[in-house]
């Protein structure tokens, strides 16, 4: 859907600038380039690689790909431009290509430097999420685990065979953010990463996000401790497609995905879900006296 909605952009762009300099073509036919179709090519080629490759440092592969396309693309806008001479002004067919392709000042110029940036919103690279394997964890890292497990009590709710979670319950609740205008998917996460429930449209990589609320957490919490606060409650992400937020309950994270261009009412319709999440896991497991048992805890332990 983002993606359609971007090549749309890219499109009507590209319309507007080969219109652009159509419309100065009678009062400015005498600007015609110095140089000759080939060395226009050469440069057009090299600038095309430049920008791809700052932009995919080291990757030449995509470099070379991302080029080609937009070279295709200035093709396109010339060859266009030029038919376009051709049926308003009644000119010869092939000198309106010309025109079009190395020789009309303007159309060439506008064409050429704005192909590779007009192109960079359908052309960015796909984001990719790595999770960790069990074969990357070293001892040290096994050892430093145990010690995250050993010093949090936080009670963890994980989906083994027998367990009494209401999934289907669950799952209805998410229903609701999943069911608004523009949202992807909504899930329940444990503070292992695990899902706990989860409800998402079609096609949705719900695998590859559910690891996402660990991995800020454990990034941002370094830096909440340096200001000494505590555990993050709610953070929301833009990126150039999707708005990420993610709100905790207790010791689990809701993490909703939508379109970047969803409605602020969205925010509404999340704190429901999970005040009625929280009521629920509170009702079942008993969350908030495990809770305040745990502090009295940790406050009489200080004291001590």
């Amino acid at each position: 859907m983002n993606k359609a909605r971007e090549s749309k952009t890219v499109v009507l762009w590209g319309l507007f600038l080969v219109l652009v300099p159509l419309f100065f073509y009678p009062y400015s036919q005498k600007w015609q380039l110095p140089i000759s179709w080939v060395t226009v090519l050469v440069f057009e080629v090299v600038f095309y690689f430049v920008v791809w490759f700052f932009s995919n440092p080291g990757n030449w592969g995509r470099s070379l790909a991302n080029t080609f396309l937009s070279l295709m693309f200035r093709f396109s806008e010339a060859i266009l431009f030029g038919l376009l001479l051709w049926v308003m002004f009644s000119l010869k067919p092939g000198f309106s290509l010309k025109q079009g392709f190395a020789y009309f000042l303007p159309a060439v110029v506008l064409h050429v430097l704005t192909a590779p940036f007009l192109l960079k919103s359908v052309l960015k690279p796909v984001r990719v999420i790595h999770r960790p394997q069990p074969a990357e964890f070293t001892k040290d890292r096994l050892i430093e685990v145990d010690k995250i497990v050993a010093e949090k009590s936080d009670m963890v709710l994980h989906k083994e065979k027998g367990s009494d979670v209401s999934e289907s319950y669950l799952e209805e609740i998410l229903g609701s953010l999943t069911n608004y205008p523009g949202v992807d998917a909504s899930l329940l996460i444990d503070q292992e990463g695990l899902v706990i429930a989860k409800n998402c449209k079609n096609n949705f990589d719900w695998e590859s996000w559910a690891p996402l609320p660990l991995i800020f957490e454990e990034s941002i919490g370094q830096i909440l401790n340096r200001i000494r606060e505590k555990n993050m409650e709610r953070m929301d992400l833009f990126s150039n497609s999707y708005w990420i937020s993610i709100h905790k309950i207790y010791s689990f994270s809701v993490i909703t995905v939508s379109d970047k261009s969803t409605d602020e009412i969205l925010n509404v319709r999340i704190q429901k879900v999970c005040e009625k999440m929280k009521k629920y896991l509170n009702e079942r497991y008993h969350l908030e006296n495990l809770k305040v048992q745990e502090e009295k805890y940790v406050s009489n332990t200080i004291r001590a």
